[in-house]
């Protein structure tokens, strides 16, 4: 019966980490694009804006995978003196 509530707060908390990084990757992404389209050139063309969706994209991912991270070391950090023997 312990083990059943051990897999369930582990598949719970891998849930909400995974939500967390979402969350932190759309943000980013709005956030760049945002600093990418408001900068001092204001006269963007259209093959600007998808070349700097592209980049917004891909520099989105560093705070999405340290979000993945420290998530994780959390819900370890918090595993470790309730359940001694999942480690």
């Amino acid at each position: 019966m312990r083990r059943r509530r051990f897999r369930t707060t582990l598949s719970s908390s891998g849930t909400l980490i995974l939500v967390r990084a979402a969350r932190t990757y759309l943000q980013s992404v709005l956030g760049l694009m945002t600093a990418g389209g408001l900068g001092l050139d204001s006269g963007m063309l259209p093959h600007d804006v998808g070349r700097l969706l592209l980049t917004s994209l891909q520099l989105a991912l560093a705070p999405a995978i340290y979000t993945v991270l420290h998530e994780g070391i959390d819900v370890l950090a918090k595993l470790d003196p309730t359940a001694a023997d999942a480690r």
